[in-house]
């Protein structure tokens, strides 16, 4: 059959449908593909795909890794190891304790579990962990475990080396202080301060070198979300008769926050001379970064001197 056309159609009708041929596109194979199906039909695809839990507030790789693991979790529902996939393509890594590898025993058919979170998928909370956040970890875990198990999770958020994290907390706060010899390597440390739903959170950093070779000073970053007040202070100082200093920039990024505030200070020092040469007591000053989103107020200062002694 090459018409859908009844029998009694007209000649002016065989000419119209001939001229729009039915060889229409259609992109099957990506449209069924979690990792290339366009991000507005992903909550069709999810549907076609039997997901049990879905948020549109989820970031689009997160929609994308839960549709892609909803065949397999269904494959296994009903034991630990659905929990686990399940869990894991929200970008969550956890820890379970079923009731007889617990020291002391828990009570027959139960399990404790430990979520940490690694993505914000509650955007739309004032604070990172939140009830709504508890909500849907809870309703993923029922979807996934068997009927007659009963349970208790605790929620957290792990962090790297080098960086405090606090989550809910009233009063955070990062000091570090470096300085290095003529005789020492270049400093190499960097100061991070990570905080969620913090009522103060300050991060401070000091670092000074004198050494006779290139000077390379890392960066001090914070970065804050939800947060009532955010402070980021950075000094950094050079003193050498014959050194090239390259200071980095300060970055405080700030979502949600009632008051953030960026401070940087870099002083650069050449020596006894009636002028400063180029190849004297170089400084490579970067910019300071302030990125606030939402905030109340938001101020960026910076200050930069180079002196001679004459």
């Amino acid at each position: 059959m090459t018409s859908l056309l009844p029998p009694n159609r007209t000649a002016l009708e065989d000419r119209v449908a001939a001229s729009h041929p039915l060889a229409l596109p259609v992109p099957l194979r990506t449209l069924w593909n979690p990792h290339t199906c366009p991000a507005h039909l992903l909550p069709f695809l999810a549907w076609a795909f039997s997901v049990d839990h879905w948020s549109p507030d989820w970031p689009e790789r997160i929609k994308r890794d839960v549709i892609a693991a909803s065949f397999e979790v269904h494959r296994i529902k009903g034991t630990r190891l659905a929990v686990d996939r399940a869990l894991a393509a929200m970008g969550i890594d956890v820890e379970i304790t079923e009731w007889f590898e617990a020291e002391p025993m828990l009570p027959r058919g139960t399990f404790e579990a430990v979520l940490y979170v690694n993505d914000n998928l509650t955007p739309d909370e004032p604070a990172f962990l939140n009830q709504r956040l508890y909500d849907e970890l809870r309703a993923t875990i029922d979807a996934a475990k068997n009927v007659r198990s009963h349970y208790a999770f605790k929620v957290g958020a792990r962090f790297g080396p080098n960086r405090l994290g606090a989550a809910s907390a009233l009063q955070p706060g990062a000091l570090a202080r470096q300085a290095a010899r003529p005789t020492q390597p270049p400093l190499e440390a960097i100061g991070t301060l990570t905080a969620a739903a913090a009522h103060q959170a300050g991060g401070l950093a000091r670092r000074a070198a004198s050494p006779q070779a290139d000077t390379t000073l890392p960066a001090a970053r914070i970065g804050a979300a939800g947060a009532c007040q955010v402070t980021a202070v950075s000094r950094h100082a050079t003193a050498s008769t014959a050194v090239q200093a390259s200071l980095p920039a300060a970055s405080l990024r700030v979502a949600g926050s009632c008051q953030a505030v960026a401070i940087t200070r870099r002083h650069v020092r050449g020596p006894d001379a009636a002028d400063l040469p180029d190849t004297v007591a170089k400084a490579s000053l970067a910019p300071m970064s302030l990125r606030a989103a939402g905030a109340w107020r938001a101020r960026g200062i910076t200050h930069f001197t180079m002196e001679s002694t004459t």
